[in-house]
């Protein structure tokens, strides 16, 4: 095959108009209430407890009531840290240390600074007794600092911080995890109190509650003490490298996959059974009192009995952050950890979408048309949604390998599905599919990547994992245009409007950019640059518009012309989440698995304006 040896050239950015000719505005947020936490810290009294819920932090009761959220950031929240007073709350977003006055929920502090672009990105910020924070940065030889969250003032303690630290209740003792030797010191001079211990691979650290016993996991089933009275122990575990806390000084808990164990300190002896709990828990946080937090990545917490783990109750704080949504007709639909819900006006009000036992891995939407991809034992099946439920939907064609695209055609008339090297087109009003394989392509060794299909079904758009972007006459698989993408950039999105312009979303030079191409053109008429991400594109059903889901110094939805690349209309400003994107049949209406910014919210219905 010959490779056509012309690269896309570069063009202008878009300078985008100060009055937009259209409207895109909110007409409905819908809430799940299933949010997945990433940590927890307690309160020093055991009265109350932060969880970290993706970008926002609870504060609640032991039984895991909320009493109030904390918000600010936009991208997942993790490392809480609260003061020994139990007035202040710290945890780290992309980089950032937030701290957040728990009375009235204000942020107090931001660190870096906003603007300040010589600092490293912050790895952990834990408090000591002065309610001033030991600050951690991502960089080997970054120093150890102190941070006043009341004036913003740092003190260097250190000449290079740690790997890691946790802070005891009373801010006066920290577990230090220093790249490759583990030790207890003192927060306020930073001097190591008893020996180290030494380890291969660190994988979770905990300190009890009176800061006098530490412990690390990492090298399969084993568990190292430490103490600063004593020379570092090995006690032996049942399970391979489990989360761990301190129910107290005298008592270790380990937790991994639900299962849960008791070793005795002073003995390495366990008490009792190895328990189990069903929600899958990987992590646990310890109250003074016992009151145990479980942490797993595919559930919401859970407040956890110690001595009845199978009776754990999940806790039910409200989510951002979603797979992929979907717009039948003008029922929306969303897809949490592989699992369906069928959106109401309220979150009292959803529906769990009907799949027995099967998961869905993912949603396809576009022109008011669902589909689902449903894990079932016997293999990958597909389900329409008609209003709220699932049917049964067109045959999914057999791959040799896994499957990686399953997309539907922006005017919602044909599914695509491929495993990279077998492309299926199927025509979902007549239930016949097409197959293309890259060998009929002439492909060599190369692969599909991403595809795209014209309204009528005869013409086919892809890009190759080797980056070539091509055009396909899709009954005789000729290629009919072909162009290779520059020399770093790397290609993630794509569409075909029905008039033949194709969008394509990549990344170069550590930008986002879109490429507008004319019917057959091989190079660009618009290269649209962003300073952040494109998360998503779709063309409208008609294509005559075409929507981003962009995040950046600016995040939200913005609709462009085709035609031109001029901006229509933009959105207002929605969390950084990407949870998918999708038009109604009249392209009147958008909906994006993003929150609201200000609000806790999984899913945005817009209304679209020209």
């Amino acid at each position: 095959m010959n490779r056509c040896s012309s690269l896309l050239a570069l063009s202008l950015a878009l300078a985008f108009p100060s009055a937009l000719a259209g409207s895109l505005t909110v007409t409905q947020s819908y809430a799940l209430n299933n949010g997945v936490a990433q940590d927890a810290a307690w309160f020093r009294d055991g009265k109350r407890v932060a969880i970290a819920v993706e970008n926002t932090v609870v504060i609640a009761d032991p039984a895991g009531k909320a009493l109030s959220t904390l918000r600010g950031p936009t991208e997942p929240v993790t490392r809480l840290s609260v003061s020994p007073d139990g007035t202040l709350v710290a945890g780290r977003s992309d980089g950032v240390l937030y701290v957040w006055r728990v009375a009235g929920g204000a942020i107090v502090r931001r660190w870096p600074p906003v603007g300040d672009t010589k600092s490293f990105p912050v790895v952990r910020g834990a408090f000591r007794a002065d309610n001033s924070l030991l600050l951690l940065q991502d960089d080997q030889d970054a120093p150890l600092l102190v941070l006043n969250p009341a004036t913003g003032a740092t003190t260097q303690l250190a000449e290079y911080g740690p790997e890691d630290l946790i802070t005891s209740a009373d801010g006066k003792t920290a577990l230090v995890v220093d790249y490759g030797k583990a030790f207890i010191t003192d927060t306020a001079t930073f001097k190591k109190k008893g020996p180290s211990a030494t380890y291969t691979k660190i994988g979770n650290a905990a300190l009890s509650p009176d800061g006098t016993v530490g412990a690390i996991s990492g090298d399969s089933g084993k568990v190292q003490i430490l103490s600063a009275s004593a020379p570092a122990r090995t006690l032996t575990t049942s399970l391979k490298v489990p989360g761990i806390a301190f129910l107290n000084s005298a008592n270790l808990l380990l937790m991994e996959g639900g299962s849960l164990e008791q070793l005795a300190v002073a003995t390495g002896n366990k008490v009792g059974s190895v328990l189990k709990s069903p929600l899958e828990e990987d992590r646990l946080i310890v109250s003074a009192s016992g009151v145990a937090i479980g942490l797993s990545s595919n559930f919401p917490p859970s407040v956890l009995a110690v001595t009845q783990p199978a009776g754990s109750k999940i806790l039910g704080f409200p989510a951002s952050k979603v797979q992929s949504v979907g717009l039948t007709g003008t029922q929306p639909t969303a897809l949490q950890y592989n699992a369906g819900t069928v959106l109401g006006s309220a979150a009292a009000n959803n529906r769990p979408l009907e799949t027995g036992d099967a998961a869905v891995p993912i949603l396809a939407s576009a022109a008011g048309v669902t589909l689902a991809l449903i894990d079932a034992e016997d293999g990958y099946e597909v389900g329409l949604m008609q209003g709220s439920k699932l049917v049964s939907g067109p045959a999914l064609t057999d791959f040799e390998d896994d499957l990686q695209l399953f997309q539907i055609s922006s005017d919602g008339k044909f599914l695509l599905t491929h495993d990279g090297y077998t492309l299926a087109v199927t025509d979902l009003a007549r239930n016949t599919t097409s197959v293309h394989s890259a060998e009929d392509l002439d492909f060599g060794d190369d692969l599909f990547d991403l595809v795209a299909v014209s309204a009528d079904g005869k013409e086919i758009a892809l890009v190759t994992y080797d980056g070539y972007a091509l055009r396909v006459n899709a009954q005789t698989d000729e290629i009919t245009t072909e162009a290779q993408l520059p020399e770093g950039a790397e290609a993630n999105l794509l569409d075909l409007a029905p008039d033949g312009t194709i969008a394509l979303g990549l990344r170069r030079d550590d930008e986002a950019e879109v490429w507008l191409f004319k019917k057959n053109a091989t190079t660009p008429f618009k290269q649209l640059k962003f300073s952040g991400w494109v998360d998503d594109l779709r063309f409208s059903p008609s294509g005559k518009e075409l929507a981003l889901n962009v995040s950046g110094a600016y995040s939200g939805i913005i609709v462009l012309d085709p035609s031109s690349g001029t901006e229509l209309a933009r959105s207002v400003p929605l969390s950084l989440y990407d949870g998918g994107l999708t038009w109604n049949a009249g392209g009147t209406q958008l909906l994006v698995g993003r929150g609201v910014n200000g609000k806790v919210a999984s899913v945005t219905l817009l209304n679209f304006k020209r």
